[in-house]
């Protein structure tokens, strides 16, 4: 009998010893480039149960398996994970002074508001360094290899005792950020009760399988304002789930939706990855979950059902979430394009619907309040509800079978699903606010960036010496001033630099670091002699049309001025129209002299022509953009087709001598896809009808191909005159034979021929009468083929 026990634990021991080499063999083999992920597969907590579900990879690819046995699995990730401790809390006074070789995250339920870790087992084999807390706490503690090995061992054979204060679930070893010494030296805020610890996917990766969990991203901040930021909570989180395959092509396109739409100064949007939804703790902080994706697998939607029972707010594009509180019944075998009304606002709206109808009014859950927000135009059905809880801590959602969700360019089949879809577009934002306005978030208008220093860039020292050696007379101090605003040359190591709209520095040298702008492909796209060879370029600034008021009679006639915005705050058009003028959108001013004895000169309202067939040129003298379908509308608008305005040009004039000062004021949306349509849009549905691979365009690259011809148009106006130009011209623009009304010819139809030869619009009545429609005093709606007088 002895010996046999003896042979049972000389077995034991042996087993022990050999799972301990596989594991040890294991962890170091990956430790260093991936995370290793360990989680109980018996959970003694009935409340954990549905942990079990998740912890097996149920895909290949998404984790790569190292260990499995009963009561663990050892599974590794790519890259390594990342904590930012900046918001994290130190344990007591404790510091993390000593180095380790791991740094491992600790993730279970904790007893106590600050986990108290004195009495439990896990401290006989690791330091505690920092917690932040959740619907599981996080704490991160510092070990050796071995040590790590061991719980992991004690992880699977242990059962949680009265009094240790953690239920620990899963372990999995991290890097750790905000620590001057890196991996291994960490430093942390003095203990405060912070909130939980915000979740950042890296979006430079290509699929699920490197799921980098990182946390929010260090801000640069003062001394004085870190103390106060740890002090305050951050801005909470928006999170898209997208399932668990190409989930990051899918985010891409829902948050820049969603990032539309709400108060970004309020949220904060984040890739919520499928691995994280079971890894990470991300529950406490989230202010509204989107779920756009159909299938839901690993026990997600019960994982998703608590947090909308807890309070949580969730918007559901078709997916398996629905069935938690309604019936539905198939529709169509697959989605397609379809026409709803909702509310009295939005009627005969078109959208992309899933396949199914919601039935009746009677939720699957009791005890909440089912709402008919949209119904299916042709049969009526129920295509979007709202769901309310009751109490004051019950949660809400937004049930939609109409996928609101995907972007024209993401969601269309063909070229006249694309075209409907992009014509409601601007419906859709609307409807997309209203329903985050419905669930309590705040979609109010973003707060106005702050202005910034304008830099001077040039392509070579020469340029940029004969720009500034022109102004040294006109200078008062450092300050060329004018009507509108004063531009105050300056070196870039200056401090405390004020901006105003009234002021703006113009840093002369150093390093130019821009947000909305690559010198690079800027340079590299303009091929002139003379136009925009000096730029003037802020990211943020009121409108870059004042800014040529000191600067047009100041500079020499061999120096091209251009000035570009990233954005602007208050844009003009035509009439004195406002501009949208969003991240995005090309923005730029371009001073053009003309002399007044020259083709153009006697025909300078030709320059506004000019420069939208360069835009328009720009794009389609690029090889494979050829076919685009960008066209030209009567006086000043770039047109996708003739269905959507892409942009507008706006041209003033001063005569000078015998110099006419033109400066030609130029938007156009090349990568803003909201709320109606870009460039890059039409390029994205031109590739899938195509099937091509044309890269989308960048402002810079194309403000600098719409200057180029520009002057190549200019010069070919001065040699061959205006009939000419407008040849190519009518190959772009919109209008050749169309029919139209003009009302102050008592409403008498009229073909329209051309342009005059001062480039008006030119027509004809059924008498064979010619007329002439000045830009000035009219308005052309294309859409209702009228011309009317314009009021005044």
């Amino acid at each position: 009998m002895f010996l046999a026990l003896g042979y049972i634990s000389l077995v034991q021991w042996y087993r022990r010893c050999r799972r301990r080499e596989v594991l040890m063999s294991a962890v170091r083999h990956v430790v260093r480039t991936s995370s290793i992920v360990v989680s109980r597969i018996v959970t003694v907590s009935s409340k954990q149960a549905h942990y079990s579900e998740f912890v097996k990879p149920k895909s290949p690819g998404v984790r790569t398996q190292l260990h499995d046995d009963d009561t663990i699995l050892l599974s590794s990730i790519t890259p390594k994970n990342t904590v930012n401790l900046s918001t994290w809390s130190r344990f007591g006074e404790t510091s993390d002074s000593q180095p380790h070789e791991l740094h491992v995250l600790l993730e279970g339920n904790i007893s106590t508001e600050v986990p108290d870790l004195g009495h439990h087992w896990i401290l006989k084999y690791c330091q505690p360094i920092a917690w932040t807390r959740g619907a599981r706490a996080g704490i991160l503690v510092g070990c050796s290899v071995d040590d790590f090995i061991d719980m992991c061992t004690i992880l699977g054979e242990e059962s949680p005792k009265e009094g240790e204060g953690l239920d620990l679930v899963s372990m999995q070893t991290v890097m750790t950020e905000n620590g001057p010494g890196g991996d291994s030296g960490i430093s942390l805020p003095d203990p405060v009760d912070i909130q939980r610890s915000h979740l950042k996917s890296d979006q430079s990766n290509p699929t699920d399988s490197s799921a980098n969990v990182q946390e929010t991203s260090k801000s640069e901040l003062t001394n004085e304002d870190k103390s106060v930021k740890a002090l305050s909570p951050k801005p909470p989180n928006i999170l898209i789930y997208c399932g668990k395959h190409d989930s990051v092509r899918q985010f891409q396109s829902v948050s820049e939706v969603i990032t539309d739409c709400v108060n970004t100064d309020s949220y904060t949007v984040y890739h919520l990855k499928h691995d994280q939804v079971t890894t990470t703790p991300w529950l406490d902080n989230t202010v509204l979950l989107v779920i756009a994706t159909e299938r839901l697998y690993d026990g997600t939607n019960d994982i998703f059902l608590d947090y909308y029972n807890n309070g949580g707010q969730v918007m559901s594009f078709g997916s398996m979430f629905e069935t938690k509180f309604l019936e539905r019944e198939e529709f169509q075998p697959r989605a397609s394009l379809s026409v709803f009304s909702m509310s009295e606002k939005w009627k005969d709206v078109k959208c992309i619907r899933g396949r199914y109808n919601y039935k009746g009014y009677v939720g699957v859950t009791s005890g909440v309040c089912v709402d008919v927000l949209a119904r299916d135009y042709q049969q009526g059905k129920p295509v979007m509800m709202g769901i309310s809880g009751q109490g004051t801590a019950a949660g809400k959602a937004v049930l939609s079978q109409l996928h609101l969700e995907k972007d024209p360019s993401e969601a269309a089949m063909d070229p006249d699903t694309f075209d409907q879809l992009k014509y409601n577009n601007s419906a859709r934002i609307e409807i997309l606010k209203y329903l985050l306005t419905w669930l309590g978030l705040d979609c109010s208008q973003q707060r106005i960036p702050p202005l910034t220093p304008a830099s001077l860039l040039t392509n070579s020292p020469k340029t940029k010496e004969l720009f500034l050696s022109s102004l040294e007379n006109r200078l008062k101090g450092r300050c060329l001033t004018s009507r509108s605003v004063n531009l105050e040359f300056i070196a870039t190591d200056v401090q405390n630099l004020t901006v105003s709209s009234s002021h703006l520095p113009v840093l002369t040298s150093g390093p130019h670091k821009h947000k909305y702008f690559s010198e690079e492909a800027y340079w590299k796209n303009l091929k002139t002699s003379c136009l925009g060879q000096t730029v003037l370029y802020a990211d943020v600034i009121p409108t870059t049309m004042t800014l040529f008021e000191g600067l047009q009679f100041s500079v020499s006639e061999s120096i091209g001025v251009v000035a570009i915005a990233g954005r602007q705050t208050s844009g003009k058009g035509r009439g004195g129209n406002a501009w949208l003028s969003p991240e995005g959108c090309a923005m730029f001013s371009l001073h053009v002299r003309v002399p007044t004895n020259s083709q153009l000169g006697q025909r300078v309202t030709f320059l506004q022509h000019i420069t939208a067939l360069a835009v328009v040129s720009g794009i389609t003298s690029m090889a494979g953009y050829e076919n685009l379908d960008l066209k030209l509308k009567w006086p000043n608008d770039i047109y996708y087709s003739n269905k959507m305005k892409l942009g507008g040009v706006i041209v003033t004039s001063t005569i000078m001598g015998s110099t006419i000062h033109a400066i030609v004021g130029c938007g156009f949306n090349v990568t803003n896809r909201n709320p109606t349509i870009c460039i890059n849009d039409i390029v994205q549905q031109y590739n899938a009808v195509h099937g091509t691979d044309l890269p989308p365009c960048s402002t810079d690259q194309l403000i600098a191909r719409t200057v180029t011809h520009i002057e190549r148009l200019v010069t070919d106006f001065q040699t061959h005159g205006h009939r000419q130009f407008c040849e190519r011209y009518y190959k772009s623009w919109l209008h050749s034979r169309v029919r139209v009304t003009v009302e102050s010819e008592g409403g008498k139809e009229v073909t329209i021929t051309g342009m005059d030869d001062f480039g008006y619009l030119e027509v004809v009545t059924d008498s064979g009468r010619r007329l002439s429609v000045q830009p000035d005093g009219n308005t052309f709606d294309m859409m209702r083929n009228l011309i009317s007088i314009k009021p005044r």
